[in-house]
């Protein structure tokens, strides 16, 4: 008999336990948090995906500038290429032409270097 009413006084106890944890037990503010620590994530995600989105863009514009800066190099090198084979043709028309009329050719460097 003792037992019987002992594990009465224990089912009791129980009860009495889970009824009072039920009742002190708030489920709403982990409800809440939940909800905002989900949020949190979506928004997390999505900016994660806009800055994949923008790096792509990033390395795109990159190769663009790589190309047209390799294209702006060599035709810098055609134009210095140019300007070279002209300095070399005046040089040489002007010393035949220092050559050829020394007078005249002294009398105009004078007049348009000074």
């Amino acid at each position: 008999e003792h037992d019987s009413i002992s594990s009465v006084h224990r089912v009791d106890l129980q009860e009495y336990i889970q009824d009072h944890f039920t009742s002190t037990f708030d489920p709403i503010p982990l409800d809440h948090s939940l909800a905002v620590q989900a949020q949190i994530s979506g928004l997390l995600n999505a900016n994660h995906r806009k800055l994949l989105e923008l790096q792509e863009t990033a390395q795109r514009c990159l190769v663009k500038s790589r190309a047209r800066l390799a294209e702006g190099l060599q035709d810098a090198k055609g134009v210095r290429r140019d300007l070279q084979y002209i300095q070399k043709r005046v040089s040489n028309l002007n010393f035949k032409a220092s050559c050829k009329h020394p007078k005249e050719y002294e009398q105009a460097r004078n007049r348009y270097l000074s």
